[in-house]
């Protein structure tokens, strides 16, 4: 699917995960929520503030999404890698080709951290859906990341391949060592 922006253009393929990357106030959740606002994709929200109501097909899926993503919960008490797993389930109620996700792994340790990240590159393997998502965990985020799409201190987008990951992040931060 090809997209224009204001920013640039880019495009997604089916069952890709990528890490929209950029430094802080560069922009990166005013772009999932465009998308999102636009049609593309279904945004996957930080909570939810009002509750959801699910005819029976929308329950379906949602069951299916939780099956896919096992990630393990080692106790009774709701942690982040169990919040991150209802929302994306509850997300995937609604039929997308396009899920984004704003910061998902923030404040997770590092081993539910990778253990979620894991699980959204097998959750797009699987349903064939492409996943873009932020953040600011480098090694965990290229460990998955198929493509970067960065967003340079110009304010423009910086698609990569997969072979070119690592230049499309020294587009966007310059002055890091990469």
């Amino acid at each position: 699917m090809e997209i224009h922006h204001t920013k640039g253009s880019f495009h997604f393929s089916c069952g890709e995960c990528i890490w929209l990357a950029g430094p802080n106030g560069s922009g990166k959740t005013e772009l999932l929520k465009w998308l999102a606002h636009n049609g593309y994709g279904v945004l996957v929200p930080a909570r939810y503030s009002k509750p959801l109501f699910m005819n029976e097909e929308a329950r379906r899926r949602m069951e299916g999404a939780q099956q896919l993503l096992e990630m393990g919960s080692r106790n009774s008490v709701l942690g982040k890698a169990d919040e991150l797993k209802a929302r994306i389930a509850l997300a995937l109620a609604r039929k997308t080709d396009l899920l984004l996700l704003d910061n998902p792994v923030e404040g997770m340790d590092i081993q539910n951290r990778q253990a979620a990240l894991q699980a959204l590159r097998q959750l797009a393997h699987k349903t064939g859906m492409a996943i873009l998502f932020t953040s600011h965990e480098f090694s965990d985020s290229l460990s998955v990341a198929h493509r970067v799409l960065a967003i340079t201190p110009g304010g423009s987008l910086v698609e990569s391949t997969p072979d070119t990951r690592l230049d499309t992040l020294r587009a966007a931060f310059p002055l890091a060592t990469i």
